[in-house]
């Protein structure tokens, strides 16, 4: 079995199981409920307030696109983790892994292609939910601007693959599928931690990433240190799979 052949395998195997139902309706029910929430917000808060002398921002489309990013961030990422941690883990716990890797596939060729048969699933979400996200934005607000939107979710995009080849990573190192869900989603939490514990992770981390969203969308992001930020991101996805491979290369199956 060559390796494009299993990736091919891992695709249909995503089509037949509850992940093309699970990430993507999450995914696009942000895209559609993030606009209609930004819009109704303020209703809502000034009648939650109504005896408070409070004047309320009007709200624009970056608020609605922002809206959008802080469920992908959050709940988002956390659905990804949950529907794939069990992707090498659950294999190995029950000998599918073994019988796979007794034809002539490598390794490596199989943490690969299940990494960008999951990344090509979440990628593939995110577009959703911006085309239905951006497209109630600019229905509902005046002035909307696609580039910047679509850098934004460009940028989740990155962050998005590195949350994928750590849930690959931990599924790979892990004896069973809840340990690997739980690692990742430890890691999901030490990377978003990590800018408020010094400068350095502040700029460059890939949870960076999610504050240059905002700074993207107003025009107010330094080009030289996204592109830093984007580039440690891949960088720190290139090495969880690469420890990955080594870590599940040695293991006893």
């Amino acid at each position: 079995m060559t390796s494009l052949v299993f990736f091919r395998k891992e695709v249909r195997e995503i089509f037949r199981t509850y992940k093309i139902y699970a990430v993507p309706v999450i995914f696009l029910l942000f895209g559609f409920a993030s606009p209609l929430i930004t819009v109704l917000l303020p209703e809502m808060m000034e009648s939650m307030l109504e005896d408070m002398l409070i004047q309320l921002p009007e709200m624009t489309w970056i608020d609605s696109m922002e809206q959008l990013f802080s469920n992908l961030n959050q709940i988002g990422l956390l659905a990804v983790i949950i529907t794939m941690m069990g992707t090498v883990a659950d294999e190995k716990a029950h000998g599918v892994s073994l019988l796979v890797l007794t034809k002539p596939l490598t390794r490596p060729a199989y943490i690969l292609a299940k990494f960008f048969a999951n990344l090509l699933l979440v990628l593939s979400a995110t577009a959703l939910a911006f085309i239905a996200s951006y497209y109630y934005t600019i229905i509902l607000f005046e002035g909307t601007e696609f580039l910047p939107a679509l850098s934004a979710i460009g940028l989740f995009g990155v962050y998005a693959t590195v949350i994928v080849a750590l849930t690959v990573f931990c599924s790979a190192i892990a004896k069973s599928m809840i340990a690997a869900g739980g690692l990742a989603i430890g890691g999901l939490m030490v990377l978003s931690i990590l800018p408020s514990s010094h400068t350095v992770f502040a700029r460059y981390s890939p949870a960076a990433l999610l504050r240059y969203q905002s700074a993207v969308l107003t025009g107010t992001a330094e080009t030289s240190l996204v592109w830093s930020s984007v580039a440690v991101s891949l960088g720190t996805a290139v090495i969880l799979l690469l420890a990955a491979i080594l870590i599940f290369s040695r293991q006893e199956l």
